[in-house]
């Protein structure tokens, strides 16, 4: 499965991002910060991309690892190019923030995941 974790480079975006990883999926990631995003891609032998879009152009799932505030602009941005049976997930910890743009991305026959993992970027498995 190809996986695009935007976020990818942040605390829980490099957790998803060595899960993925590790069951062997084809990972991707974007992050505002390229520097850091570059160096963790380049640790594990993974694709780094430049833009969101782009990530998650290609991608059966998109795992959006950003902070609450950035969900919405994030989707907003990669609607347009999802693939047509791509699946999107965030991870806030806080729904009232995101399900609205959630609900326009079902609405356009999109698969949609809301989770709020119970455990924190430091727990290793």
């Amino acid at each position: 499965m190809k996986v695009a974790i935007i976020g990818g480079a942040g605390k829980m975006g490099r957790w998803f991002t060595r899960y993925f990883v590790q069951q062997k999926h084809d990972v991707t990631i974007s992050d505002i910060n390229e520097v850091n995003a570059r160096r963790f891609a380049e640790s594990l032998g993974i694709r780094l991309s430049h833009n969101n879009s782009e990530a998650a152009g290609s991608a059966d799932l998109i795992a959006i690892c950003t902070p609450i505030t950035a969900v919405p602009k994030v989707i907003k941005e990669i609607l347009d190019d999802l693939n047509p049976s791509a699946a999107v997930m965030e991870i806030s910890s806080v729904k009232s923030p995101v399900m609205p743009i959630m609900k326009k991305i079902a609405l356009v026959g999109r698969r949609v995941l809301s989770v709020h993992p119970l455990f924190g970027p430091g727990v290793e498995d």
